[in-house]
């Protein structure tokens, strides 16, 4: 018997956000769907391999979360977290994936860049 959409959208979800923060490029990109949609504040793609080559150019060393709020429904999961680089201000931050069989094929990402310094080339 196969898991309700509902408890893979937030699993997926929440081991996709603690893998980010323990900058394990390997974890994410096993979560991802090839056909992965990405839309961000500082980039945006419509591949897996096209988000990975992104994020590896600006992933942080390591970060901590903290949930503030989060909503799920079908295959779908949001999530409102603070979101803190070693020595950096906290900023909220919102998600939202969409899964389909075991994998997150979309995600949009919403968050103030003001003061985010963006390495050249990303």
């Amino acid at each position: 018997m196969s898991s309700p959409p509902e408890f893979v959208a937030r699993q997926l979800t929440h081991a996709f956000l603690r893998a980010f923060c323990h900058a394990d490029s390997k974890a994410i990109e096993r979560l991802l769907a090839e056909e992965l949609r990405f839309n961000g504040p500082l980039f945006s793609g419509t591949s897996a391999e096209s988000y990975m080559v992104q994020l590896r150019k600006s992933l942080p060393e390591r970060a901590v979360y903290e949930v503030i709020f989060e909503s799920v429904e079908d295959d779908r999961c949001a999530v409102f977290f603070e979101y803190c680089k070693e020595g950096a201000e906290p900023m909220v931050m919102a998600m939202l994936c969409r899964t389909d069989h075991a994998k997150i094929k979309e995600i949009t990402l919403a968050f103030d860049t003001a003061g985010v310094k963006v390495e050249a080339g990303t």
